[in-house]
């Protein structure tokens, strides 16, 4: 499955795009909308992770211009605040940190992997 993860946090991009190649999938990273709205002009994900807080576009602004560029994409909103996404999107919307069983689960993983060093939450908390 090719994963497209959109996030302003370098640092979480890092431990996203590291879990879910330890998950066997293929990842591309976005540090904004526009440039995810760029990389899916050029290639559609099959499942778009984005954050719903962002400078420039948001989140789900984010989603409704990928849907038009990609209408099979499955997205998802990872947010350290789900209360602000309430209402506003019919996507899902899990919360940060993310754990590596629920990345597992949220991609549809079936092979079994290695934990990641550090325990099970793989992707930090948004400042």
């Amino acid at each position: 499955m090719e994963i497209l993860i959109v996030d302003d946090d370098e640092s979480l991009l890092r431990s996203l795009k590291r879990a879910v190649r330890l998950l066997g999938h293929s990842v591309r990273a976005a540090p904004s909308g526009q440039e995810a709205c760029a990389q899916a002009a050029e290639r559609c994900p099959d499942l778009a992770m984005v954050d719903l807080i962002m400078p420039g576009i948001d989140g789900i602004e984010t989603i409704a211009r990928l849907h038009r560029l990609c209408p099979s994409c499955r997205f998802v909103i990872l947010t350290g605040t789900p209360q602000e996404a309430a209402g506003r999107t019919l996507v899902e919307v899990r919360q940060k940190p993310i754990g590596l069983a629920d990345l597992r689960e949220l991609l549809g993983a079936s092979h079994a992997d290695r934990p990641a060093a550090g325990g099970d939450d793989v992707v930090p908390p948004s400042p």
